[in-house]
């Protein structure tokens, strides 16, 4: 090489032709710079590769070359690699800030939270935007992506925006998912009605709800159950009855009731009733059955609602009934007893007066 500076410290001028100046300090070479305006500090094999840029190295493997940024003698930042490992750091309590256009995009601050559209991010990830307006994440595969929407109204979507099912995966097992036709699956990940535990919701024309136990369920297992004021406040059921049958069960239990006493008046109750038949409104057919408020008026404990009730809009509240309840089963049952003791009665009394046939 020839020296413009023949001390141990200066500036040197390479003599291989390259046209690349170089710092010596002590008699080492620290900084090289190339004709293409790239600068290598410890190296020159990797400046001819950076592009107007600048290529760091050190031969000591246990000191990271790096670069370091400060301002009125604080380290703001500095840039460090050892190998596959690679730093770019903010010291101190500083967050680490990403600018594009000259706006703050993104930041880590200093307990590690990651903000995008925020300077306080409180979550490991937090993003934000104006209010009234739309955010979302996005992840993609290729095949399909998981989006992540809050939307100005308030709501909040996951929307897989391929036609993939969404699943819900705990400890390695799926145990929900919504398939592409919007069909609630749990248990089973297929419409099908298979030889396990499940429940599935169908969606469109003729939606329906399936409830599903194996073929080693026996009979009395739920289907489902009814609870009032937690799980030992249970006031009905369904249950499997056998294979090829259901119970609908209501609670009746001795012991949540006092003063148990036979039901009197049943002829009254029974004879009160006022079976109907009518044309449906919407042009159906025929109807068979009871006006509910007529039907209340006699079995009160047996349906729900006011005649004429109305919500706040003006639109009809309509009244419900169960003619199959037990307050109704009870005096049927009650009546036909009476009819028959005064049938058996009868009996007796022609039979004592000698009438053929008794």
């Amino acid at each position: 090489m020839s020296t413009i500076n023949s001390n141990a410290t200066g500036i040197i001028e390479t003599a291989d032709n390259t046209n690349t100046l170089a710092l010596q300090t002590g008699g080492t070479t620290a900084v090289y710079v190339d004709s293409s305006q790239n600068v290598g500090i410890g190296t020159t094999a990797g400046i001819t590769t950076v592009s107007n840029g600048l290529a760091i190295n050190n031969a000591t493997a246990a000191n990271l070359p790096g670069l370091e940024i400060q301002t009125a003698g604080i380290t703001r930042m500095y840039f460090n690699a050892n190998n596959a490992t690679s730093y770019i750091a903010s010291v101190g309590t500083n967050p680490l800030v990403t600018y594009t256009n000259g706006s703050e995009r993104m930041r880590i601050d200093s307990s590690g939270n990651v903000g995008i559209g925020t300077i306080s991010p409180s979550q490991k990830l937090t993003v934000a935007t104006a209010a009234n307006s739309d955010i979302a994440i996005q992840l993609t595969n290729g095949l399909g992506s998981l989006k992540i929407s809050d939307f100005s109204d308030g709501s909040t979507a996951f929307e897989n925006t391929a036609s993939y099912p969404m699943r819900y995966i705990i400890n390695g097992t799926e145990r929900m998912r919504i398939d592409s036709s919007g069909n609630l699956l749990v248990g089973t990940t297929t419409q099908a009605t298979t030889n396990k535990d499940a429940f599935a919701f169908y969606t469109g024309a003729g939606a329906y709800q399936s409830f599903m136990h194996s073929t080693s369920a026996s009979s009395g297992n739920y289907f489902a159950g009814f609870y009032y004021g937690g799980n030992s406040g249970a006031i009905g059921s369904i249950s499997q009855n056998g294979t090829t049958g259901v119970l609908y069960n209501i609670t009746s239990d001795y012991r949540l009731k006092n003063n148990p006493t036979p039901v009197t008046n049943a002829k009254d109750f029974v004879m009160g009733l006022q079976p109907k038949t009518w044309d449906w409104w919407d042009g159906s057919g025929k109807g068979v059955g009871f006006i509910a408020h007529e039907f209340m008026e006699v079995a009160k404990y047996s349906g729900h609602g006011e005649k004429d009730a109305v919500d706040a809009d003006g639109k009809p509240v309509y009244q419900t009934i169960q003619p199959s309840s037990s307050e109704v089963m009870a005096n049927l049952v009650a009546f036909i007893q009476e009819l028959n003791a005064t049938i058996t009665d009868l009996q007796a009394k022609l039979k004592s007066a000698g009438v053929a046939g008794f």
